[in-house]
């Protein structure tokens, strides 16, 4: 308790002295050492650079503590935030989608695909943006990957789990027939040692 309470201190300190990534980092030591210290949370909310981590310490000193007005007043500023940052990212991606498609209308597909790419890594991908995604790529396991994700939304879509049927059938065979293309090769270059001598004129 009296390492807690020091750590409390210095942190407090340094932030107020406007060290704001050293009290940061002794807030978090503190939280490790006591997650439910409610301080060292309230402080963090507002030290903490990622939206989602800021709400998260919001909501834990309202874990520990309902009551905490100035905690909730700020979590409900945060939230707000939050959706407006939603909303922002949804229009980016429609965007982004939308010109992805003009890409492929003018054969541009790589491009497209590029777009889709970045759409899919940044925000919450939509159905659109997943099954495009398996329209464009020519790659087995990005495409397997995008229908099981456009599964995952979408349950009952048959031509989704008919594609990703065919491509793990596809993925078998391959793995079967493998070996078998690989000993024929040898016995091809086995077959042309043997054979080539006798047709080299003496």
């Amino acid at each position: 308790m009296m390492r807690e309470d020091t750590l409390l201190q210095q942190a407090i300190s340094a932030a107020r002295a406007g060290h704001e990534l050293t009290a940061r980092d002794i807030f978090l030591e503190i939280i490790e050492i006591n997650p439910r210290n409610e301080i060292a949370w309230m402080w963090l909310t507002g030290l903490l650079d990622d939206l989602d981590d800021c709400i998260y310490a919001c909501e834990m000193v309202l874990d520990i503590n309902p009551h905490h007005a100035s905690a909730r007043q700020y979590l409900d500023q945060l939230q707000v935030k939050k959706q407006k940052q939603l909303a922002e990212e949804k229009l980016h991606a429609q965007n982004q989608l939308q010109r992805a498609r003009e890409l492929v209308k003018s054969n541009h597909r790589g491009d497209a695909l590029a777009l889709v790419r970045d759409v899919t890594q940044r925000t919450t991908p939509t159905v659109e943006a997943w099954r495009l995604f398996a329209d464009l790529s020519t790659d087995m396991e990005d495409r397997l990957l995008a229908l099981e994700k456009l599964l995952t939304l979408t349950p009952g879509d048959i031509k989704a789990r008919q594609e990703i049927d065919r491509i793990r059938h596809f993925k078998i065979i391959r793995l079967i027939w493998r070996p078998c293309m690989k000993s024929r090769g040898i016995l091809i270059r086995r077959l042309k040692l043997t054979v080539l001598p006798c047709c080299v004129p003496s």
